[in-house]
Parts: C-alpha cells; sequence; structure tokens
C-alpha cells in the first residue's frame, strides 16, 4: 500500500518547488490555444498537434521532476499534474480524475492512464470545441465522463450532432416554406 501525502502537503512542497531553483522551465501547462484553430487546414493541423504532444512530453518530464525533487510517491504523479495544469484543463482533469476514482474504487490514478488521457484530451481539442460550440452541454458532459480507458465524450458529440440534424430534418419536413 503506497503512503500518499495528504493534499495540502503536496500542494505545499509543490508550491515551495516552483520559487525554487529547481524548475527548469515554467511547469504550467494550458495545453492547445483557441486561436484559429477551426481555420488550420490538414497538414497545418497535425503539426501543431504533434507540437502539442511534444510539449506535453516535455511538459510530463517536468512533472516527473517536480514529483520527484518534492519527494511525492508515483501514485501521486497526476496530482501533481493536475496541480501543474492551469484554465479548463485543470478543472476537466479534475473532475475525469474523481469519475476515476470512483468508478475504479482504486486509490490513486495510475500515471501512464492520466498521460494517455490528458495526450487524448489534448489531442482532440475536445473542450474548446465542445465548449465553443455548446458551453451548456460541456458542463454536463463532464459530469458524464467515464475514464476506464475509453473516452465517450466524442461519441456523445456524434450522438448529439445526430439529434439535432435529425430534428432540424423533421422540422423541415414539417413546415416547408
Amino acid at each position: 500500500m503506497p503512503s500518499l501525502l495528504a493534499h495540502h502537503e503536496l500542494e505545499r512542497r509543490l508550491l515551495g518547488w516552483t520559487g525554487s531553483s529547481y524548475v527548469p522551465r515554467y511547469p504550467f501547462f494550458e495545453g492547445p490555444q483557441a486561436s484559429g484553430s477551426n481555420s488550420l487546414n490538414g497538414s497545418t493541423s497535425s503539426l501543431v498537434a504533434s507540437r502539442h504532444s511534444q510539449d506535453l512530453n516535455r511538459w510530463f518530464n517536468d512533472v516527473e521532476l517536480a514529483a520527484h525533487d518534492c519527494n511525492i510517491p508515483p501514485e501521486q504523479h497526476p496530482d501533481v499534474a493536475i496541480y501543474f495544469l492551469k484554465g479548463d484543463l485543470r478543472e476537466v482533469m479534475s473532475e475525469r480524475r474523481n469519475v476515476y476514482l470512483r468508478q475504479t474504487r482504486k486509490l490513486f490514478w495510475a500515471w501512464e492512464d492520466f498521460k494517455e488521457d490528458l495526450r487524448r484530451i489534448v489531442a482532440s481539442d475536445a473542450i474548446e470545441q465542445l465548449q465553443r460550440a455548446h458551453p451548456y452541454i460541456a458542463v454536463s458532459v463532464k459530469l458524464g465522463l467515464i475514464i476506464g480507458g475509453t473516452a465517450v465524450l466524442l461519441p456523445a458529440l456524434g450522438v448529439i450532432t445526430w439529434n439535432r440534424l435529425q430534428t432540424r430534418h423533421h422540422v423541415a419536413v414539417q413546415s416547408p416554406q
């Protein structure tokens, strides 16, 4: 059984680390930026995704370094990572951790599983797209995510889109102009 740190102790250690000379570079991660992602063509989009993947891999190394320097057990690497996330991505991953722990009844989220899940989120940029298109749905979808290795976000969006198209088609057939 791993010896896990209390949340306040973990934050205290990380706060001390971020103010020290041990920090190699800015340790916080926001994820992809919203600037013009809809206007990207296929090749530009894949280059951006590749750059984000490289940024993310470097950031994972920074998280591991911070955890090591602060004597935080490997079982809490996802907690360290969430501490260093910013914005909506932090909120989403915190909620996903809670759902994962509740669903699996485990004490911690395995680091490799966390990294895979975060890579999927960043690569698909699903958070930004969902909030921009349907902000009211984004809040409810976050509550229903299941993390057991499969993403339900994209299929849910497909169902929502299909239902909207069906409704529009049905309305258009009933009320011809």
